[in-house]
């Protein structure tokens, strides 16, 4: 089942779609909440998130896709976005998604893309009770660019002078974000979380895979006997998206159910298995 589901934050609308696997009235599911990336929404680069939910869907697992505030249908203003704001509204949604009638409060995890996963790492290191985190290419190195004075070739601080803002490919990224970014303490505040996480990262190549910086440094942030670094490599270019975005939602539905699914192509199949009673120590099971 699929449904629109709105929630308040500081006087603002956050708009989400919730996926719910088909079960009788009652029936609580561990659920994954999806953090998107920096001026991005709830669909994610080629609507990944909308696969990433239908396939946990498929596999017992609900899922919450939100749009933060000023980016997709939520409201406010991208120039007023902030990672501190992002954060404070990405723990706010997991307490309410906690009281959801579909929802095991026991069994709830994070998703995070680019920058999102930099919410996700910091939320579930802060916000007690997130039992499984994964990590799409976490911008973790986002603070160490912004920092340098320089972004894409052009310098901030003469462009915020001048304009007021900079303009990150016809988005406003105001100076408190700037500020923000560069003052976050990604790897200090992440490092806190314990519980199994796991971080991919995806190369255009055929030769052996290299983690990116960002995703081995978020990784190390977080590391414990449950952590996983997942580099997503497919072949020539032609099939590197397919292919490799295939073996991501894969990677990342063994994360949370940790029954190891399948993935050919485009079209991922079902595990056999249900999740536990969140006994054990492996994702939610």
């Amino acid at each position: 089942m699929i449904r629109n589901q709105d929630f308040q934050h500081s006087g603002l609308t956050l708009r989400s779609t919730v996926h719910i696997p088909d079960s009788p009235p009652g029936t609580r599911w561990p659920t994954v909440i999806l953090i998107h990336g920096f001026s991005a929404n709830r669909l994610e680069f080629g609507s990944s998130f909308v696969h990433m939910s239908r396939l946990l869907e498929r596999n017992g697992i609900a899922s919450v896709r939100v749009d933060l505030s000023g980016h997709g249908e939520s409201d406010g203003d991208f120039f007023d976005v902030t990672i501190t704001g992002e954060i404070a509204e990405t723990r706010s949604v997991v307490q309410v998604v906690r009281a959801f009638d579909f929802a095991d409060p026991a069994r709830i995890g994070l998703l995070g893309m680019s920058m999102g996963g930099v919410v996700a790492g910091i939320v579930a290191a802060e916000e007690p009770g997130i039992r499984a985190l994964c990590l799409w290419s976490p911008a973790a190195v986002a603070p160490f660019e912004i920092g340098s004075g320089h972004l894409k070739g052009r310098n901030i601080a003469a462009q915020l002078e001048a304009k007021g803002y900079f303009d990150a490919d016809g988005h406003r990224v105001s100076p408190a974000l700037v500020d923000d970014i560069t003052d976050l303490d990604v790897y200090g505040r992440a490092r806190h979380y314990t519980a199994p996480s796991a971080s991919s990262t995806a190369t255009r190549t055929t030769s052996p895979p290299s983690p990116t910086p960002a995703a081995t440094s978020t990784t190390t942030a977080t590391r414990n006997s449950r952590s996983s670094l997942t580099p997503t490599t497919a072949g020539p270019p032609s099939r590197t998206a397919p292919a490799c975005i295939s073996r991501l939602w894969s990677s990342s539905a063994s994360t949370f159910s940790n029954e190891g699914i399948e993935v050919e192509r485009l079209q991922p199949t079902p595990a056999s298995a249900q999740w536990g009673d969140g006994a054990q120590n492996d994702g939610f099971r």
